[in-house]
């Protein structure tokens, strides 16, 4: 049985970084546009009859005139916004870089202290929401540490009435659920979170 597709029923969401998200593209295309539109008004803001007159140059028609300087305009427009979306889709790719190694990490056992994205950087609320996952799987981690070790004690006298093959065997499962536990408490849990 297939499920239906999960469907977006809002496209606009406040209290994320997408109203700044969306504010800052339109900015970049305003920009651009300005940009555009004050060249074009420069470059078309001379006399075009004396300088073809007085350089004997027969112009066929406005197309011919205009075409070098759109295509020169094309080539910068795209060349600016290739750089200012270089710069400016960093500030998502970062974030998102640093959330992911961050997850990776915690998938391995390695909690790191906390996920600090730099200011100004988008995904804000996926970075503290991730950093009050970290903080549950420590408490978690902490608290099944806490359990093994009451676990180990209250074990330790009843080991003697068992045959060994049921103490090896609870030994082990111990020492497993030991490992687990463990494994998220490493040195970088206690080292200064990176940046993206």
């Amino acid at each position: 049985m297939n499920k239906a597709p999960y469907r977006r029923r809002r496209y606009f969401l406040p209290g994320t970084s997408q109203p700044r998200l969306l504010l800052t593209i339109q900015g970049i295309l305003a920009l651009l546009g300005v940009l555009v539109a004050a060249v074009l008004y420069v470059l078309f803001d001379r006399d075009l009859t004396a300088s073809y007159f007085s350089a004997h140059m027969a112009v066929r028609n406005v197309r011919d005139m205009l075409l070098p300087t759109l295509a020169a305009i094309d080539v910068g427009v795209f060349v600016l916004s290739a750089v200012l979306m270089l710069f400016y889709t960093h500030r998502i790719a970062g974030p998102a870089y640093r959330l992911g190694r961050t997850l990776r990490e915690a998938a391995a056992g390695r909690l790191p202290a906390e996920v600090r994205l730099r200011k100004g950087d988008y995904l804000e609320d996926l970075a503290a929401e991730t950093n009050r996952l970290l903080a549950a799987l420590r408490e978690e981690a902490h608290s099944l540490e806490q359990d093994v070790r009451r676990l180990e004690a209250a074990l330790a006298p009843l080991e003697n009435g068992l045959p060994p093959e049921e103490r090896e065997a609870l030994r082990a499962a111990l020492g497993r659920v030991r490992a687990h536990a463990e494994r998220f408490f490493s040195p970088q849990e206690a080292s200064a979170p990176r940046h993206s």
